[in-house]
């Protein structure tokens, strides 16, 4: 089932957001097995969130779907935008797998750095958060700003301090490593995404994943390589 935003809701301020595919969206009324208390909260706070938007979720529904009590929550989270924040945190920054070492070859280091972010933001529950944050941006601009400054800024300031070590070493010549950074992560991200994020085509393959890292990474380096 594609995944779809229901737009005649964008409009009500307590009708829910129907954002993620069912599978996604359903309720867990008890502790998963294998997972850990924290993390059960930050699985059915997911799913409320994706389900009933940020402005319909309340503590006790995640209360009901995690099980437990209040106090449980409390114990990990001070509030409900600190549980938002690590969700986020879940679905964006703890999942990229590569630290950008400078000790590897550029070509190595930027091509698994730009496969492990396109393998994290086109899962369906990265599309689905990402859809449920614009439709609930103007109401809640701090859960916006939650997913920005842990997403898309904190991917702008780890690329930022490589391409700074880079052009100090010598390796690559970047006289503004913000503007590369903001630069590189266009050429990743943008076309392919907006595609996805806005129904156009599906998302891609892991193959077609590894294809376009490597236009981006080579067409990077063609201009900023010694």
């Amino acid at each position: 089932m594609v995944l779809y935003v229901r737009y005649y809701e964008l409009y009500s301020h307590t009708a829910p957001y129907c954002l993620a595919q069912p599978d996604l969206m359903k309720k867990t009324s008890k502790k998963k097995t294998g997972l850990s208390k924290r993390d059960s909260i930050i699985e059915s706070a997911l799913s409320a969130f994706l389900e009933l938007g940020f402005g319909g979720t309340t503590m006790d529904e995640v209360v009901k779907r995690a099980g437990g009590s209040k106090a449980s929550i409390y114990k990990h989270f001070k509030n409900k935008e600190d549980l938002f924040a690590t969700v986020v945190d879940e679905l964006v920054r703890n999942r990229l797998t590569n630290e950008l070492n400078p000790d590897d070859p550029p070509e190595t280091a930027l091509q698994e750095y730009a496969e492990s972010r396109l393998k994290v933001v086109f899962t369906k529950k990265h599309i689905a958060l990402r859809r449920l944050i614009i439709a609930e941006a103007n109401r809640f601009p701090k859960i916006a700003r939650v997913y920005y400054e842990h997403g898309p800024a904190s991917s702008i300031k780890q690329l930022e301090k490589y391409f700074s070590i880079e052009n100090e070493r010598g390796v690559l010549k970047i006289i503004d490593p913000h503007s590369a950074a903001i630069s590189f992560t266009g050429m990743l991200m943008h076309y392919m995404f907006s595609r996805t994020l806005y129904n156009i085509s599906a998302g891609p393959t892991n193959s077609q994943i590894k294809e376009h890292a490597l236009r981006t990474v080579s067409t990077f380096l063609a201009a900023h390589q010694v």
